[in-house]
């Protein structure tokens, strides 16, 4: 029974992606924030807003990047603002991955795509950690003269928190 537990897991985790990845590509119901009882969050410098689920909450909202994070610390979304980024999105996809194999051990690509985020082209990249067995997503959204980068962690276990992660994505509303 010992051997089964690492493909449970592995089966877990790619259901766990597919999950993330269907929801935000727009797979999932766009209704997800609804049904969760989202309200809107707008940053303190009012540079964006974002639904925020029922039991997530602001956890940082600062210069270097605002977190929220749910209230049983099963996800958390990272939202930083940055440059605009120089590369087309897809070579940034392979420029990610390079330095994701380096700087992370158990670094596990599940995957990269183009995704519409506010109306804008982003680039959604999930990938998994085993050690801590978590899925994580780097969104990519280039706003005029800035991009915003959403890194986003859900355990491994938490199909609910992955969709609820997506939902917080494609409400994801820049201003330009």
């Amino acid at each position: 029974m010992i051997r089964a537990l690492p493909f449970a897991g592995a089966a877990l985790a790619g259901a766990l992606v597919l999950a993330v990845l269907l929801a935000v590509l727009g797979g999932g119901s766009g209704r997800v924030e609804q049904r969760a009882g989202a309200r809107t969050w707008t940053n303190a410098d009012r540079a964006y807003t974002i639904a925020v689920p029922r039991g997530w909450k602001p956890v940082a909202d600062g210069m270097a990047a605002d977190v929220l994070q749910r209230a049983d610390e099963r996800g958390v979304v990272v939202i930083r603002r940055r440059d605009r980024v120089a590369a087309a999105l897809p070579t940034l996809a392979k420029d990610l991955e390079r330095r994701l194999r380096r700087d992370v051990a158990d670094f596990r690509p599940a995957g990269a795509k183009l995704a519409t985020v506010s109306g804008r082209d982003a680039l959604v990249y999930t990938f998994t950690r085993s050690r801590t067995d978590q899925v994580q997503s780097i969104v990519v959204v280039p706003a005029g003269d800035r991009s915003y980068t959403l890194d986003l962690v859900a355990d491994g276990d938490a199909p609910d928190v992955a969709r609820e992660l997506a939902g917080m994505v494609r409400s994801f509303s820049p201003r330009s």
